[in-house]
Formats: structure tokens, sequence, C-alpha cells
């Protein structure tokens, strides 16, 4: 019977963090930045349906939820979780201010 040399694939997908660790590594710490911008126009987009203010306030507070979470997880970092903190403050404090 022939044996294979599996030593290669020996903890290679039991830690997705290595992979984030990596990519913010290898995009100076940009890598999460983007993600979350990327996450605030997939969710702006899809809910663009329901008008323009709606749309914005309800991105801007999901995306904070997800900027919450992947700081758990460590995929983004303090610094765009506390950016997405205070733009989803400003978009509230626009929405409460505009006029219909």
């Amino acid at each position: 019977m022939t044996k294979y040399n599996m030593t290669a694939f020996n903890h290679t997908a039991g830690d997705l963090s290595l992979y984030f660790d990596f990519a913010n590594q290898a995009t100076n710490n940009m890598f999460g930045v983007f993600m979350l911008l990327a996450f605030f126009v997939i969710v702006f987009i899809s809910l663009k349906g329901f008008g323009n203010r709606q749309a914005l306030g309800a991105s801007s507070v999901l995306t904070l939820i997800f900027a919450f979470l992947a700081r758990s997880a460590g995929i983004v970092t303090d610094l765009a979780m506390y950016i997405s903190i205070v733009i989803t403050a400003l978009v509230g404090v626009y929405l409460y201010t505009s006029k219909d």
C-alpha cells in the first residue's frame, strides 16, 4: 500500500484568523476597512428601493453591527471600528436634522 506525505496539509484550514492576519499585513491593515466599505455599499444598494434616507440609515447601522462582530473576530482593527461608530453617529445626526 502506498503512503502519501500529507504533512503539508496540517493546520491549513483550522484557523481562518491567520488568513485575515496575512491579508491585513499585506494591505497595511486596510483589508478590514475595505471589507466594511464593501459591506456598506452592498447593503446600501440592496436597500435603495426603500429610499435613500432609509437605505443610508439602515446600511450604516448594519455596517456598525458587522464592524463589532468583525472586531471581536479580529478581522478589522480598532480604528476601523471606531470610524464606523463615528460615521454611524454622523449619519444619525444627518438623518435627524434633514427634512424630507
